[in-house]
């Protein structure tokens, strides 16, 4: 009874001092987090997987640990991840047991992407959520008080909570990007979804920390009007430490002491309780926050789901990036205001605040797996002018393998530019979606063919115990003339209904989707067949 007692103490005093802020919280998530529930690695373990990878030798990380300097793991593990990378490189990049990592991979590698990134990418995007559901429904039920998210970590665990959540991956997306901070989840070490935002070596950190100044400017008014909630991280975390102790040179001794209510550190321990603590930093500046030991974070979700606001955070992105004031005159016109910007506005002004569709920006966020979904099942209802002007551009850099984007260029109308005019150019025939290495395999692969169509190579494969990636490698192989749509639109509608994660059991099919959508709409129509004229 006693213990429940102080899970109640908890929740009621926490509630309490978020009710004051007048704000949802800022959750600032570490490791520990998604090894809770996900049993995620940590910077030791996912750099200990590595090296299993590329060795047989159990002692192998240790070996790397004592060939570098420096003290504590914030010194040492970047060290040991810069030589790490040398060697993954070198092994990935020539050893035999690859050739499927670098035929996966092939263009990203050959734009110059570390095959050491990549691979941190593919080992962390493997993971589900497998513990602590009960706990865990409480707070993806609490999505809607909560303001946003600043990781440092790289999965996708964090988007895979609050999916209606825009992403910023990246330091230098970050501080490219106009952010409203609501609804937003920053990913200040990079992401799985862009590996070369990954910072993991001691490059990547001396990079990083160059910028760290700019990076806390960037989010400083999150720090002094949100609430932040502190997670997965130790009290000794050098990262935490680095910004805060940026922070406390930005607001003086006057502006820490009004943190002492807002800054929340969340640590497991059976020693239940809340309290304050005090944070000194090598400068005279100190930060007196909360904490919270628990074992159990139920009533510290709780108490995040009852803070009182009247919109959710992702509404109140909407409103805040879009305010429309009205000139109510005869010539009356509609002109864009920033949230912020309210208060300088003179007394009399006539303001309307629209909630509606935006027909003047992006929109939703839409990701590369929605436009090879939309280039299949044709059913997302996209725009074609803002997915070739607004999203292609953008997806395209990060998806060096390109997009499937011939099904919105045939209905566009306007002209191409950059990345969309470029890859459209590029690929005008099957085998330009194909890299080296496969256009080598092709032929020696065409030869063992007796009859050369879509529902052959799919009975054929169906009855081997190759692969699903095996069939989609082959069906790429064959030429424009021997394609049957119907057919391989029934495959992919087929493969994809049945395996919701396909995109990334069998990363294979999305080449086989591009060609698909080149076939329907962006090759001369009397090349390729349809069932009904086959």
């Amino acid at each position: 009874m006693e213990e429940q007692t102080k899970y109640d103490e908890i929740r009621v005093k926490l509630g309490s001092r978020l009710r004051k802020t007048g704000r949802h919280p800022f959750l600032f998530v570490g490791s520990g987090i998604p090894m809770r529930y996900a049993e995620l690695p940590n910077w030791e373990s996912l750099l200990r997987g590595i090296c299993a990878r590329i060795s047989d030798n159990p002692f192998a990380l240790e070996r790397y640990d004592n060939e570098v300097s420096g003290t504590g793991k914030f010194e040492r593990y970047p060290a040991i991840a810069t030589l790490m990378e040398k060697d993954f490189n070198r092994t990935a990049l020539a050893d035999p047991s690859f050739e499927g990592f670098r035929n996966e991979h092939f263009d990203q590698l050959k734009a110059g992407t570390s095959a050491f990134k990549l691979f941190i990418a593919r080992y962390l995007d493997t993971y589900e959520p497998t513990l602590l559901h009960e706990e865990l429904s409480v707070l993806r039920a609490a999505s809607n008080k909560i303001s946003g998210v600043i990781t440092t970590n790289y999965d996708r665990f964090i988007e895979g909570l609050f999916p209606g959540f825009k992403t910023y991956a990246g330091q230098s997306e970050l501080l490219l990007s106009d952010i409203y901070e609501v609804g937003e989840i920053y990913k200040i070490h990079g992401s799985v979804d862009n590996p070369d935002s990954i910072v993991i070596t001691s490059s990547d950190y001396d990079s990083f920390n160059t910028r760290k100044a700019y990076l806390v400017a960037k989010i400083l008014t999150v720090f002094v009007e949100y609430p932040i909630v502190f997670m997965g991280y130790s009290m000794n975390d050098k990262n935490i430490l680095n910004i805060l102790e940026s922070l406390a040179e930005c607001l003086g001794p006057e502006g820490l002491g009004k943190l002492r209510d807002r800054m929340i550190f969340v640590q497991h321990g059976s020693d239940v309780g809340i309290t304050y603590t005090r944070q000194s930093f090598g400068s005279e500046a100190s930060i007196e926050m909360t904490t919270i030991t628990s074992d159990d974070f139920t009533p510290i979700y709780q108490a995040i789901a009852k803070s009182e606001t009247l919109y959710p955070p992702r509404l109140m992105r909407t409103l805040k990036k879009k305010i429309f004031q009205m000139d109510l005159s005869t010539h009356g016109t509609v002109t864009t205001r920033g949230f912020d910007g309210i208060s300088s506005l003179p007394e009399d002004a006539k303001i309307i605040i629209g909630i509606g569709a935006d027909t003047t920006s992006k929109g939703s966020p839409v990701k590369a797996n929605d436009i090879y979904l939309d280039a299949v099942f044709d059913n997302m209802n996209l725009n074609p002018r803002l997915v070739v002007e607004q999203y292609l551009p953008d997806l395209l850099k990060h998806n060096t393998g390109g997009l499937p984007i011939f099904k919105y260029l045939e209905v566009y109308e306007g002209e191409l530019y950059d990345k969309v005019s470029e890859f459209a150019k590029n690929h005008t025939a099957i085998d330009s979606y194909l890299n080296s290495a496969y256009r080598s395999q092709k032929k020696s692969f065409r030869k063992q063919l007796d009859v050369k169509t879509v529902s052959a190579i799919i009975e054929m494969e169906r009855t081997s115990e190759n692969k699903p990636d095996s069939l989609y490698r082959k069906l790429c192989f064959l030429e424009i003339e021997e394609y049957d749509i119907d057919s391989l639109e029934t495959l992919l509608k087929t493969d994809i209904g049945n395996n919701p994660r396909i995109f990334n059991d069998c990363p294979e099919i999305k080449r086989l989707i591009r060609i698909y959508d080149f076939l329907k709409h962006g090759s001369a129509p009397d090349t390729v067949t349809t069932s009904a004229n086959t």
